[in-house]
């Protein structure tokens, strides 16, 4: 996973304007561990559609965050 997400994940997510910290990416990878693999894509397409509907980066990451933390708990 850690491959894929910095080789793919990490490129698509600043293409698509997400300015992603060296701790996003290490919360993202803790998180998405603890996400069935087969819903790990879909779980990183919505982190950047929820970051995406915020103009302002740290609302989109605080909110992208969240997405991710209530799918893990």
């Amino acid at each position: 996973m850690t491959y894929w997400l910095l080789s793919e994940f990490k490129p698509f997510a600043e293409r698509q304007g997400l300015k992603l910290l060296k701790d996003d990416l290490r919360f993202i990878m803790h998180s998405i561990a603890k996400i069935p693999a087969d819903k790990q894509r879909q779980a990183l397409r919505g982190y950047v559609s929820i970051w995406k509907q915020h103009s302002d980066q740290n609302k989109g990451r605080y909110a992208a965050n969240a997405f991710l933390r209530d799918m893990v708990e």
